[in-house]
């Protein structure tokens, strides 16, 4: 069975100092199968005058952009440029990033990434994309703190450098604790025949570990 890492993510924690998203890759099997179930779970709060983050995309906006069927785009060939929620006013760019030199998935606080590694591919290709942002950097809510908010059918839209633009439909959203992430076949399982893009983050709904990171993750599945 295809084994996916480990996500932890937002810590806030002042002694860690840093918000981590992180894949750990372990070869141990979970004891519990996968959880996953749907959950309303309301995204951290701001403290009081949160610093700003810039999560302005350079790309055009929605006047400017056309929308094509999924079997026309995109290709190899093309570039990813940014990724749209608009259900829950995410609208930012997205940038590829394989693992860090410590094992690890640690996107750049105010950054929403696509996983390069593990056989996933760029988002709107034929495959699974995993996509992570974290919920919240040092406590400061950051770029998918209202991804939790999200439902099924609403829509997710992938940009591309040539003007293109993929829609996909939320086919499932829900809590997942982080074992049992390790072996979603959503996320981690081989896909052949659809364009899929999983948006990955950290959750409060199933509380903290003692190191500060959220037990939980909040998975959205969007296909075309």
């Amino acid at each position: 069975m295809p084994r996916g890492p480990l996500v932890t993510a937002g810590t806030g924690v002042a002694v860690l100092g840093v918000g981590v998203l992180a894949f750990a890759l372990s070869t141990s099997t979970p004891a519990d199968p996968p959880v996953a179930r749907t959950v309303a779970a309301a995204p951290t709060s701001a403290p009081p005058s949160p610093a700003p983050v810039d999560q302005s995309p350079s790309h055009p906006g929605p006047s400017a952009r056309k929308s094509q069927s999924p079997s026309a785009l995109p290709s190899a060939s093309d570039r990813v440029a940014w990724i749209e929620v608009g259900a829950v006013g995410i609208h930012t760019a997205v940038t590829p990033r394989g693992l860090s030199s410590s094992g690890t998935i640690s996107p750049p606080r105010g950054t929403v990434m696509w996983f390069t590694e593990s056989g996933r591919v760029m988002p709107g290709l034929v495959g699974t994309s995993v996509v992570a942002g974290h919920v919240a950097y040092d406590n400061v809510p950051d770029v998918f703190s209202t991804l939790p908010e999200l439902r099924t059918g609403e829509k997710v839209r992938v940009g591309y450098e040539d003007g293109d633009v993929l829609v996909l439909t939320v086919t499932r959203t829900g809590i997942v604790d982080k074992k049992g992430l390790q072996t979603d076949q959503d996320v981690w399982g081989a896909n052949s025949t659809t364009r899929r893009v999983v948006l990955i983050t950290c959750d409060d709904a199933l509380g903290f570990r003692s190191d500060g990171h959220r037990v939980a993750n909040f998975v959205a599945v969007a296909e075309a």
